[in-house]
């Protein structure tokens, strides 16, 4: 399993099924930028295509600087920070689900006029949707 941000986006390359439990997926920023890698879960009823518009609105995210009024179709479950045109590891301990690998480019400058302000990314893309089956088994 791995994820890798380029300047043409975000893709992923490996299984797109796994077992609930511990997982790992190698994640990769080949940009300059510093981004974060996360993997959440669909809310039940929700599709990956669903994500899409939400990923695509950053205007009213921006205008809003928050999402009372867009309600996102997944919750983070996990996440790595990467530096730019570095790699690692973001470990998962998931249940059985639907989930999907996001790629967080961040903005390069701080635009906050309060440490309370959200500072939304530059652009969020998913890269592809991850069904874990069965339940978590630990040796």
């Amino acid at each position: 399993m791995r994820a890798t941000l380029t300047d043409d986006g975000c893709t992923y390359e490996g299984d797109v099924t796994s077992a609930a439990g511990r997982f790992t997926i190698e994640v990769e920023n080949e940009t300059f930028q510093f981004a974060a890698f996360l993997l959440a879960a669909l809310n039940e009823g929700s599709a990956f295509d669903d994500i899409e518009p939400f990923l695509e609105n950053p205007r009213q995210y921006e205008r809003s600087r928050a999402l009372a009024d867009l309600t996102p179709p997944y919750e983070t479950v996990g996440g790595a920070e990467v530096e730019p045109k570095s790699s690692t590891f973001l470990p998962v301990d998931v249940p059985a689900g639907r989930y999907v690998v996001l790629c967080v480019v961040h903005r390069s400058s701080d635009e906050r006029r309060s440490a309370d302000d959200v500072v939304p990314p530059e652009r969020v893309q998913a890269a592809a949707q991850l069904d874990v089956t069965g339940s978590p088994s630990y040796p």
